[in-house]
């Protein structure tokens, strides 16, 4: 039998760990600057509040990774870092079919079976997305530049892996994203911001740049002289201006959730016009190509991979019930 994780929400602390040394033990910065990541995940785990949690059952088709540390407006601490590579490990093991949600129900199968997800919605607790790396433990164990070199290591490895999944991914942005919490959003594939939702890169004002990929993942979405200005002169963008110049891709209605909107934006991707599922294991491969081309990997392998994800899905179940769907339509 399928395992199915509807309605079933994993907490990220389950995952079974090797005893490594906490911040009452070893200070983060005396960890080697080449520490394994899995050794900094562990490290960070015990520091600070807050959790980040997994729905693979959220919607139909659809994921949901949830940010929540409401009284410091969503802040991620170190410990919330360590979550959010746990769920990109889970959403990893789900997308190569390791037993998990969104290995199941291909289209054309019972449709009591789960749609296999094709999506992940990034959202914020209590009506903020985030306001960035929480600072009360920064202050305490975070300031040196080999424990900010080992936060920017552990970030931009999970931000990046959750880019390059095969899932269409989409930021939830309601209230603010400052800072890393810009960083987040620009994470993903795109950003349903709330009406009065706004965005800013406030790193120039810190003394910093970047820390957790975004200026790459900003360049990568908006021309270069844009992105420049915003990451140097740090204003604050409405969802207005965010929709103008394409840094968000949907705004909800008054008084709705930037979620309801993403969930309307992600139908598409998961169902047809006609309410049909869409096959996903073709929706997954066109992000995996368009991660590919996108990736700085060179044109030529970004063919390559574009070829072999072609292969994995000519013939398959899917494209066969296509094709004979098309000779039937032509008779």
């Amino acid at each position: 039998m399928p395992i199915s994780f509807a309605n079933f929400r994993i907490p990220l602390r389950y995952l079974p760990k090797a005893p490594l040394p906490t911040l009452n033990s070893r200070p983060i910065s005396s960890l080697p600057a080449s520490a394994p990541l899995n050794q900094l995940r562990a490290a960070f785990r015990p520091l600070g509040s807050g959790k980040v949690t997994l729905d693979l059952g959220y919607k139909p088709g659809i994921a949901r990774i949830l940010v929540s540390n409401v009284a410091k407006r969503n802040a991620l601490s170190p410990s919330m870092m360590a979550d959010l590579a746990d769920a990109v490990d889970v959403l990893e093991a789900v997308v190569n079919g390791e037993g998990m949600a969104g290995t199941i129900g291909e289209e054309g199968e019972d449709d009591d079976e789960p749609v296999p997800i094709v999506a992940v919605i990034l959202e914020g607790d209590g009506g903020t997305f985030c306001s960035g790396f929480d600072l009360s433990v920064a202050r305490e164990s975070f300031l040196t530049p080999i424990s900010g070199s080992h936060m920017s290591r552990l970030m931009h490895s999970s931000l990046t892996r959750l880019r390059r999944l095969p899932l269409v991914s989409v930021a939830a942005v309601d209230g603010h994203a400052i800072g890393g919490g810009a960083e987040l959003a620009v994470s993903c594939d795109f950003r349903a911001m709330s009406e009065k939702a706004t965005l800013r890169f406030l790193q120039v004002k810190m003394g910093v740049t970047p820390g957790w990929a975004g200026a790459t993942h900003l360049t990568q979405i908006l021309p270069r002289p844009l992105a420049l200005q915003i990451l140097c002169t740090s204003p604050t963008l409405t969802s207005d201006y965010c929709a103008s110049i394409h840094l968000a891709n949907a705004i909800a209605k008054p008084s709705e959730p930037a979620i309801t909107a993403a969930e309307r934006f992600l139908a598409p991707f998961i169902f047809d016009t006609d309410g049909t599922r869409k096959p996903f294991q073709a929706v997954r491969g066109m992000k995996r190509v368009v991660s590919a081309a996108t990736d700085g990997i060179g044109a030529d392998q970004a063919l390559e991979v574009e070829k072999r994800v072609f292969e994995g899905v000519w013939g398959s179940p899917a494209n066969l019930r296509a094709i004979e769907r098309a000779k039937v339509k032509r008779k």
